[in-house]
């Protein structure tokens, strides 16, 4: 499953390709009001959708809201670090440019924001994100 952000919706995108990387990476352990313990695992760089725009995860904080894929917000409990030496990590690329992970399906992009059409990870096009902020 993808996301859509200039219809708003989610979607079915074909994956076109899985990237492979190894090396050495800082990750996080990102927890959430639902994962009930269960923290999704990303890279630092990895950018996702959030009320202040799109952000790579190293800028995320606890408290930080992001959306995800059912037009609802949630709020990040708990975020942990860690090391992996001599790993391997992957990266999905999608014909939307965007995908869900984790339990709740959380809008993460898997390309750098620009390639979207956003203007940086900072700060999305604020038309894409406005919408969400009327939930609270």
């Amino acid at each position: 499953m993808a996301y859509d952000v200039h219809n708003d919706r989610r979607v079915l995108a074909r994956v076109q390709d899985v990237e492979e990387y190894r090396g050495s990476y800082e990750i996080l352990l990102i927890e959430t009001e639902v994962d009930r313990g269960r923290p999704l695992v990303v890279t630092t760089e990895h950018p996702f959708l959030t009320l202040r725009g799109w952000m790579p995860s190293a800028e995320l904080r606890v408290g930080d809201t992001i959306l995800y894929s059912e037009r609802r917000l949630i709020r990040i409990t708990k975020i942990g670090r860690s090391y992996l030496e001599q790993a391997r990590v992957y990266n999905l690329r999608t014909q939307a440019g965007t995908y869900l992970v984790g339990s709740a399906g959380l809008i993460a992009a898997d390309r750098p924001v620009p390639r979207l059409g956003l203007t940086s990870h900072k700060h999305a096009n604020k038309k894409e994100v406005d919408r969400y902020a009327e939930l609270r």
